[in-house]
């Protein structure tokens, strides 16, 4: 029962609440039984170390994500500045087949924006 700097509060509240004094009985007998003790310190190890892990792994998901979404952000950044260059060239009138080649998008994104440009 250490770090009880009150011990009278203890007793008060040994008194008053049944489930206090059956939690004190228990805490002091496995106090008094060192392979009790022994049990109980390397259960609450293992707890400890679980949360520890899932807590790692919660920080690295959190992490991994991060980086996933960054990267999928960049990738469609570039997408959108890339159906930029092409609406500007088809706007310019360079042909879809050259807008192919500068831009790297497929020929039938190109047509698209074409149609796109001459319908609007």
């Amino acid at each position: 029962m250490k770090g009880w700097d009150d011990m009278e509060l203890l007793e008060r509240l040994t008194e008053e609440d049944p489930a206090i004094a059956q939690a004190k009985k228990v805490l002091e007998k496995m106090g008094s039984d060192p392979r009790a003790k022994e049990i109980y310190e390397q259960r609450l190890k293992a707890i400890m170390d679980r949360n520890s892990e899932l807590y790692e792994a919660l920080l690295k998901g959190k992490r991994e994500g991060k980086a996933e979404g960054k990267a999928e952000g960049r990738a469609e950044g570039k997408r959108e500045g890339r159906l930029e260059t092409a609406r500007a060239a088809l706007q310019k009138g360079l042909g879809a087949e050259l807008v192919v080649e500068i831009t790297g998008l497929p020929l039938e994104t190109i047509q698209k924006l074409k149609q796109e440009i001459t319908d609007g």
